[in-house]
């Protein structure tokens, strides 16, 4: 069962269907070794980016302290969930901060405020600013409010600042002239395909996760894809489940507090690739899937009701963790949690309501790795079922061109 998943389908892929694998495929073998970064698709090239590796130990060679204890991610979105999914996924008790600052709100100042005060040295913290545009107004924002604060302080921080930025905007340029330490983005790969770039590997570089093992589980989970194109039925189940016409609910359904950031990455990232108006040929997009996050058991007593008596137009996304060594004791939690989940899946089943599973035997860099990529993987095979863009987010642009024109 480890790093698996599970579809309730025991048919072959539909002939349509076996022939867009087959392209999928042959797209997928095309880029994943070449690192020109040309093309979207191209999110896959990190997983065998030596040099990408090379270059971010590099920093973390030069950026690392024995004083290091605070550690400020300024991001937003797709830059920011990735690497906050992982971290708490992996576990809580890590032997230095991460404040991740996301959005803009009141109060923020003195917050921030109140998280400088516990640092006295200058190598106690670091400043990671991370920015595909180098000019989205929330996370320019936080940027100067935090080295504004932290300059109260310390007077100039350049040396301990990193800047992840596309290579050609004023947010690079200005920093790199500062001889702040920058680190250079393809421009064609959106955020929310870039967890495995220096975006979601860059503030795991000062923890102990490992991200040699997070890079093979994608690539594991590439491989199952190219040899025998398991994820390709969820997309298939998924197609069949939302067809034209119909605008349901894709529910990814934790069974572990620990994975309910992981579900909201998930969230993100469908809802962004799959949310369009309009297919690639221009035809008016009828169909959507609106994705939602539920946690177990949490939301057996808040949601649940609603779930199994109104299941129509609804299928719902099982991550369930189940460690082995903690089943053998009948009395703990986790044994609790593994059959109040085989219940829940049985009722489901029961009620007809379409659903996959995916079991991790524990949370560690390649299981996690592994579940990412298959998450990526199924919405470019449904994207392609649909015949929609999964790289772009054309509406959401438009709001944020009205608000820098406003400011």
């Amino acid at each position: 069962m480890k790093n698996s998943i599970s579809v309730e389908s025991k048919s072959r892929l539909s002939e349509e269907n076996e022939l867009l694998y087959e392209e999928l495929k042959a797209d997928i073998m095309a880029v994943r070794f070449d690192h020109d970064y040309s093309s979207p698709l191209h999110f896959l090239s990190f997983l065998t980016d030596k040099e990408l590796l090379k270059q971010l130990y590099l920093i973390k060679k030069q950026k690392d302290s024995p004083n290091l204890k605070k550690i400020f991610i300024v991001s937003i979105g797709g830059a920011n969930l990735g690497a906050k999914a992982i971290m708490d996924a992996y576990g809580s008790n890590y032997a230095r901060e991460f404040i991740f600052v996301d959005t803009v709100y009141p109060g923020e100042t003195e917050d921030l405020r109140r998280h400088i005060e516990g640092t006295n040295k200058l190598d106690e913290f670091l400043l990671i600013i991370i920015s595909k545009s180098g000019e989205t107004l929330e996370i320019l924002t936080n940027a100067k409010l935090l080295q504004s604060l932290l300059e109260e302080k310390f007077e100039l921080i350049d040396s301990q600042m990193i800047v992840v930025s596309v290579e050609d905007t004023p947010l690079f340029s200005e920093t790199k002239a500062r001889d702040i330490t920058c680190v250079s983005i393809p421009d064609t790969i959106s955020d929310r395909y870039a967890v495995f770039s220096a975006v979601g590997l860059m503030p795991l570089l000062f923890t102990d996760f490992s991200i040699e093992e997070f890079v093979r589980g994608g690539l594991h989970s590439l491989d199952e894809f190219i040899h025998n194109g398991s994820v390709m039925k969820i997309a298939e189940l998924l197609n069949k489940t939302f067809p034209d016409g119909v605008h349901g609910i894709l529910d990814f359904f934790m069974f572990s507090k620990r994975l309910e950031t992981f579900g909201k990455w998930n969230r993100q990232l469908f809802a962004e690739s799959l949310g369009k108006e309009t297919t690639i040929d221009g035809e008016a997009l009828n169909r959507s899937i609106t994705p939602t996050v539920s946690v177990g058991t949490t939301d057996l007593h808040s949601m649940l009701q609603l779930y199994l008596a109104q299941p129509q137009e609804r299928a719902t996304w099982f991550f369930s963790l189940t460690e082995e060594d903690s089943l053998k004791d009948k009395k703990s939690p986790e044994f609790l949690l593994s059959v109040i989940y085989k219940n829940i899946v049985n009722e489901f089943r029961e009620h007809n309501i379409p659903f996959v599973e995916s079991y991790m035997d524990t949370i560690s860099g390649e299981s996690l790795g592994f579940h990412m990529m298959n998450s990526f993987l199924t919405v470019i095979s449904l994207a392609r079922l649909w015949n929609v863009n999964p790289f772009d987010q054309p509406n959401v642009e438009e709001y944020k061109m009205e608000s820098k024109m406003m400011l």
